[in-house]
Order: structure tokens, then C-alpha cells, then sequence
């Protein structure tokens, strides 16, 4: 569909919309800009006030001494057609205007990274991935080592997401990042589904991917200061923030996520708060039968049942799947953990790094005398 951008009712370029984008046609902008007829005296003043406006041009001679008439500035004049004041004026422009909506399940999905973060999760993730189905608003959140594993986490997501919901993924809206790009011709040929790309520096694009990345990280921080646990486990309550999220009354007409998607209400008697003291039973075959029957650890996240839970033990610092645990949900796991924040952390090794007292060469030192003492006797 064409559209056609005027100015005092004279049409000075035309567009073409391709989803929530215009393209303007340059050949049209610069044909009307040669038909436009210029004043040469008005262009004159306008570049000897340093490429002043139209209002301030009009508004010289009551406020000079030696202009014997006002500029005449005619009607429909523009200085848009000064080509060094668009390259000096130009503003952002906002695209407002809300795309097109599908109301199917998958009819349209927002994915997005966020990372690299300095401190890598205990599995040695950096990275969040997340998508988001525009109709449901229901979020999926990975976490990955590098950005190229995007594949790998979507064609997983797809077979397993369209064989439980019945519905198949159509639309996928990403940004210009290198490793969805490289995805591109597979997702169309093999798997039929179309790409919508964000143009490049415009976020607000794919706000939806933006605002759930900004919610995720401020829940998982909020959870990390609530439990005073160490940051290495901001990838656990990223994703516990993001389960609860679907069971939040965010979706259309006042449902949540996950009861828009599978037509079935969720149940939420079975949160706890994240970081709450919980006690895992030992399985007897992995325990002597004198020995404690439990281990106290503290919760970290959920799984799709809601009779098993993810749970951090210290001691061996991994997470186990704990079925039916027991919690102290007003008590928090007390242990030595390190108090320091990541930038107090890189600040201490940056400045031991950069240390001049000595001590590092001191014990260079004495390992090499020790050395050579003992190969002398």
C-alpha cells in the first residue's frame, strides 16, 4: 500500500509500508525537492542566520535595527529542502503505531538476547534468551554460553512447544544480531516460518523482547538482595522469575500467560519464596544409616511439575531436582558466602592485579630459592 507524506497540502515524498515500517522513495523526495521553487535572497538570510527556521526568519525585522522590511517568507516554505540542515537537525523518529496482532498461539513470536553478564552461572551461562508469543504474552527463557547456540535453543523450543500446544510457529521477530541472520534461509525453506527484522538501533522495535528482559533482571536481582545469595545464581532466578511471571494476570483479558496458552488455569500454592531454607531427603541407597535422613540446602527454582523443585546445595554446589522437599519458607540459608558485589569483585582483582607491594614477587622468590636449595643438596 502506498502512502504520501504532504506539507501544506503538497505531496513531498512517498512511501511504501512493510509492516510497522515506511520506505520512503528517495527518487520521489529528490524529484520534488528539484520541482520546488527556491528564493534565492530568502535562502540568502536563511544561511546568514546560521540555517535559522521559518518562525525566526519572519520574526527579524521587529527586532533589528537596519532590516528596512520584513523577509518575505512565502507560504508552504521549507527548509526541510536545505540539505545541510537535514543532516545537522534530523530527529529519531518514534514509530508509535502498533503492529499488526495475531490472536493464534505462535501466530507471532518476540525473541531477544540479553549478556554478556561478567559473572557466569554455575553452568557457565552468560547469556539470557527469551521469546515471547504476542498473542498469549507466555515467555520462555534460556540461558546459553554464546549467542550462536540460538539455533540449537530454538528448534528444540519449536518441536517441543508445537507438539504440546497443537499450534505451529509462523512469525519470528528478531533484531539484526549476525546469529539470527545466519538462521534465516533455514527457518524459511525447511520450516516455513517468516522473519520480521527490527531496524538496526531501534530497540522500541521489539519492545516486547526489551520489557521482558528489563522485568526478569529486575525480579532476579530483587530475589538475589531478598535471599542474600551468591550473584552466580542470577541465571536460576532468572528463570524462577520468569515461571512466575506466567502465572501473573498479565495476559489478555486479565488471564495469565500460562492459562492463555494451554486453556488451563495454573495452580500457585506450591511457591515458595526464592532462597527459602529446604530440606532434601537423602535417597536411602546414597546414605549410611546412621547419617542425617536430609541435606539443607535453599531453593532456586521450579520444574513444569509442581511436586519437584531445584534446589542448591553449597557443600557440592549443584543443583538437585528434589521431589516433595521441606521448607522453612521465613528462614534463608546461612552461609559464608562472599558479600561483595561483581564490581566490588572485579575492583578487588583488578587492583590485586595492579598491586605493588610486593608479596607477589616476594613468593616468586622464595619458591625459586627453595628450589635451587634443593637441588644444591
Amino acid at each position: 500500500m502506498q502512502w504520501f507524506l504532504t506539507r501544506d497540502g503538497a505531496v513531498i515524498a512517498n512511501a511504501t509500508r512493510i509492516g510497522s515500517q515506511y520506505i520512503l522513495d528517495s527518487v520521489a523526495i529528490e524529484a520534488t525537492m528539484a520541482a520546488t521553487e527556491r528564493d534565492p535572497d530568502l535562502d540568502l538570510w536563511h544561511r546568514k542566520f546560521g540555517h535559522l527556521g521559518v518562525q525566526g526568519l519572519r520574526g527579524l525585522h521587529g527586532v533589528v535595527s537596519d532590516l528596512e522590511a520584513p523577509i518575505s517568507v512565502p507560504r508552504g516554505y521549507n527548509s526541510d529542502f536545505c540539505e545541510p540542515c537535514i543532516m545537522a537537525k534530523q530527529l529519531r523518529v518514534v514509530n508509535r503505531q502498533k503492529p499488526d496482532k495475531t490472536d493464534e498461539p505462535l501466530g507471532r513470536v518476540f525473541s531477544d538476547f540479553w549478556g554478556p553478564y561478567s559473572i557466569p552461572t554455575i553452568f557457565g551461562e552468560r547469556y539470557i534468551c527469551t521469546l515471547t508469543d504476542q498473542a498469549t504474552r507466555k515467555s520462555w527463557t534460556f540461558l546459553t554460553k554464546r549467542r550462536t547456540d540460538f539455533r540449537e535453543v530454538l528448534l528444540k523450543w519449536k518441536k517441543e512447544t508445537e507438539l504440546q500446544s497443537g499450534h505451529k510457529l509462523k512469525i519470528l521477530r528478531l533484531d539484526n544480531a549476525g546469529e539470527f541472520k545466519a538462521f534465516e534461509n533455514d527457518l524459511h525453506s525447511q520450516y516455513g516460518v517468516k522473519t520480521e527484522w527490527t531496524t538496526a538501533y531501534t530497540p522500541e522495535q521489539n519492545g516486547v523482547s526489551e520489557r521482558l528482559n528489563r522485568t526478569l533482571v529486575s525480579l532476579a536481582r530483587a530475589m538475589l538482595i531478598d535471599a542474600r545469595l551468591p550473584y552466580k545464581l542470577w541465571g536460576e532466578a532468572v528463570k524462577a522469575a520468569c515461571y512466575i511471571r506466567n502465572r501473573t494476570p498479565i495476559g489478555p483479558e486479565g488471564m495469565t500467560p500460562e492459562e492463555a496458552f494451554s486453556k488451563k488455569q495454573p495452580g500457585i500454592m506450591h511457591l515458595k519464596p526464592w532462597g527459602c531454607v529446604a530440606f532434601h531427603r537423602v535417597p536411602d541407597k546414597r546414605r549410611y544409616k546412621l547419617e542425617p535422613v536430609s541435606q539443607k540446602m535453599c531453593l532456586v527454582g521450579y520444574t513444569e511439575t509442581t511436586q519437584q523443585y531445584r534446589l542448591y546445595d553449597p557443600v557440592s554446589r549443584r543443583v538437585v531436582i528434589s521431589p516433595r522437599p521441606r521448607f522453612l519458607v521465613n528462614r534463608r540459608l546461612k552461609w559464608k558466602w562472599s558479600t561483595r558485589t561483581p564490581s566490588q569483585e572485579l575492583d578487588a582483582s583488578n587492583s590485586e592485579s595492579d598491586s605493588d607491594d610486593g608479596y607477589g614477587t616476594e613468593k616468586l622468590v622464595v619458591g625459586y630459592h627453595l628450589k635451587t636449595w634443593r637441588g644444591q643438596h
